[in-house]
């Protein structure tokens, strides 16, 4: 069982140089691992090649109840998963890279966050890998493979702005996408270095790091490629929304293109700033109508 605690990859250098551990069971000798609520640290160090070819299932707790605990991924080396995971905490790739082989699947784990620097490698699947409806794709890191997104992106990280980079295609399928903006005028983003697809109606979510945020032209998506051309809304159904902060508004506007997804950012007017602009427009008219008539 896993309940807490780090497991380390160890092992001696093959011919190539690298370490080639299995840390979780092997071939010859296939195993089941339970993952309770206290989950498990899975650390990698650099030039390590791990693979655990054990099933990472959903454990039952002490007192009966289904475990929902997770894994994290640390170290700068590379750890491979082999089975059917069913495990239904988090994935947290703080470094170095998580990779799925051929067969492999983490389908049923909550969300995967995958930190700058970090990479969730899904290239051995020849069909490319699913995030779920039930699932998130969060962080600051690197995804390697073809991936499509039914569930939700979150490009960034807790209390600051970040970009999710997709190292080859990426479709959108229905997918709500999480995006924060600060008062800098700094937006989360994504980039897409393959070919993006978009197919159905995908939601775009704002939030605010902050009481206030800066007027101008965001971009939130781009694909040099060409192929991000397709429907992103509000979760109002239209491409405009209102956003308030504290005591000011902003008007928020989508505008799609093949290359880009943008976002519009322009503060509404305070009801006393408008109404001393409406007087003072009043008060010139007057003059010039005064001066007029004494001409």
């Amino acid at each position: 069982n896993l309940n807490g605690g780090t497991l380390e990859a160890s092992g001696q250098a093959g011919p190539n140089g690298l370490f080639n551990p299995w840390i979780v069971g092997n071939t010859s000798n296939p195993m089941t691992v339970n993952v309770l609520n206290g989950g498990a640290t899975l650390e990698v160090p650099t030039s390590y090649n791990a693979v655990v070819s054990a099933a990472l299932l959903q454990g039952t707790n002490a007192d009966g109840s289904l475990s929902t605990g997770g894994i994290s991924i640390t170290g700068g080396g590379t750890l491979t998963l082999e089975n059917q995971e069913t495990y239904t905490g988090t994935t947290v790739v703080q470094s170095g890279t998580l990779a799925l082989a051929h067969g492999g699947s983490i389908a049923d784990s909550s969300s995967i966050t995958v930190s700058s620097g970090a990479t969730f490698d899904v290239s051995a699947l020849g069909g490319g890998y699913t995030i779920g409806s039930h699932q998130s794709l969060i962080g600051t890191g690197t995804v390697a493979g073809n991936l499509t997104v039914q569930g939700s992106l979150q490009p960034g990280s807790a209390g600051s702005t970040g970009t999710l980079a997709f190292n080859n295609n990426l479709t959108f399928s229905g997918t709500t996408i999480s995006v924060a903006l600060d008062s800098s005028g700094k937006a989360d983003n994504i980039v897409i270095a393959g070919t993006a697809a978009v197919t159905g109606v995908n939601t775009v979510n704002i939030s605010a790091l902050g009481n206030s945020l800066a007027n101008g032209l965001y971009t939130l998506l781009s694909d040099a490629n060409g192929g991000l051309a397709g429907t992103f809304l509000f979760g109002n159904g239209t491409d405009t929304e209102t956003l308030t902060l504290g005591s000011g508004s902003y008007t928020l506007s989508l505008a799609n293109s093949s290359t880009a997804e943008a976002l519009s950012v322009a503060a509404v007017p305070e009801p006393a700033t408008l109404g001393l602009f409406l007087s003072g427009g009043l008060a010139l008219t007057l003059i010039s109508r005064k001066r007029k008539a004494r001409g």
